[in-house]
């Protein structure tokens, strides 16, 4: 059971970094992202708690009661805002001082470690819903590996991406900043969103499967896309790097000496 909770994690820290092999990140730093994922897990809980509890005691309760907007209100409010936030304050603590220390210095790297927490933050939450599934704890792994797992991983890329960003060109990409935390929270609250509405009545279960695999087909082209431009912009970072390099040496072997080096 353990086994089968926390491979799809696995796997799929394992692709990114897999992609990221020319300039791996040091390995005790990805075992302190997946740490970190934990930790925004356990931080989560009693956010959600707190912010369901504020939602059905205020004026929007009586609106929240209702089937689709109760599927839509605890994909967000109880789902998508709190792990999300948690999350992101998670990478934030594990990259304040990484650009410092050379190890944050690629765009790539921001994708990296947010998948890392992601993924923990993933491999915890199957640990539970899989030990938790009873005699059908079989079905309940394989539907998470499919979809759960898969998407707390698209939804890890798109933070890292944004970060990065923001991070590695401030000026260029300054209007991005606030999609840091909101790409990743509307898209995780869409999806749980068709999720949680199709749970609330059978015939709604049937309909929202069709937007279910579109929204699922769009983010896994979208997340792609995303890996391909950061990888990219660290190709084009580094060319300019080494044109740079090449200049200036070129520039020292043409410069001629000092004219006190030059009289003596």
């Amino acid at each position: 059971m353990l086994f089968c909770s926390l491979l799809p994690a696995a796997l799929l820290v394992g692709y990114v970094l897999f992609r990221d092999r020319k300039h791996p990140e040091p390995a005790m730093r990805i075992v302190q992202a997946l740490t970190y994922g934990l930790i925004s897990a356990l931080l989560s809980v009693p956010l959600s708690m707190t912010l369901e509890g504020l939602l059905y005691s205020s004026d929007y309760g009586m609106i929240a009661s209702l089937p689709f907007f109760r599927g839509v209100f605890t994909a967000f409010v109880g789902a998508a805002i709190p792990e999300e936030s948690m999350k992101l304050l998670m990478l934030w603590l594990l990259l304040r001082k990484c650009a410092e220390d050379g190890v944050f210095d690629e765009a790539f790297d921001g994708i990296v470690y947010a998948v890392c927490v992601g993924m923990g933050f993933a491999g915890f939450e199957n640990v539970l819903y899989v030990f938790y599934g009873g005699e059908q704890w079989q079905a309940t792994a394989i539907v998470r590996s499919l979809l759960a797992v898969p998407g707390h991983y698209i939804f890890a890329v798109l933070m890292g991406f944004f970060y990065s960003l923001v991070h590695f060109y401030p000026i260029q990409y300054r209007k991005y900043r606030s999609l840091v935390l909101m790409a990743p929270i509307l898209t995780h609250g869409i999806y749980d969103s068709i999720l949680m509405v199709g749970a609330e009545h059978e015939l709604l279960s049937i309909i929202s499967y069709i937007p279910l695999v579109i929204f699922c087909l769009w983010m896994h082209r979208f997340c792609q896309q995303r890996l391909n431009y950061a990888e990219r912009l660290d190709e084009e970072a580094r060319d300019v790097a080494t044109f740079c390099e090449a200049i200036d040496q070129m520039q020292s072997r043409t410069t001629p000496p000092p004219f006190s080096e030059e009289k003596r």
